[in-house]
């Protein structure tokens, strides 16, 4: 997959709105995204019109804070653009270490994480609700500063 990943601007807020929204059911806004992309211990990086990934940044270590991609572009290699590029750029920055969770049940999220060179860290105990009142685990990984595998092309700017 070659796609073009680029910082998202306040444009595109409205954008990630939208994207949000068809991953979570409960959406963040578009001024709650804006105030994201302004914020400058944020990195929100966007892959028009179909995905997105937004890390926060402190000292030298970043987190993986969202990360949404649209329905029909799922399994098409962009999640891993979006984080391989997030990586790169940080990790040039000089963060050492790159941090996410995910929920314990979300195997196809783990494999894609491990794959990257991400390592299982911790885990953080019904961290999560679930659509049926209950609770889930978060498996916390991490990623260390030129462990990121080499993902498809990608063209940032």
């Amino acid at each position: 997959m070659n796609v073009t990943v680029r910082p998202a601007s306040p444009a595109d807020a409205g954008l990630l709105s939208k994207l949000h929204g068809l991953s979570w059911p409960r959406p963040w806004s578009t001024a709650a995204f804006t105030a994201i992309i302004r914020d400058p211990g944020q990195l929100a990086l966007i892959a028009d019109p179909s995905g997105f990934a937004v890390f926060q940044r402190a000292a030298d270590q970043a987190e993986l804070t969202m990360l949404a991609v649209a329905p029909e572009a799922r399994r098409s290699g962009l999640a891993r653009t979006l984080l391989s590029a997030g990586a790169d750029q940080l990790f040039a920055q000089g963060v050492t270490a790159l941090f996410l969770e995910v929920g314990a049940s979300n195997a196809g999220a783990r494999a894609l994480y491990a794959s990257l060179g991400f390592t299982e860290v911790g885990l953080r105990r019904g961290y999560y609700p679930t659509v049926a009142g209950g609770r889930e685990d978060a498996v916390v990984m991490r990623l260390e500063s030129g462990g990121c595998r080499a993902g498809p092309a990608v063209q940032a700017h």
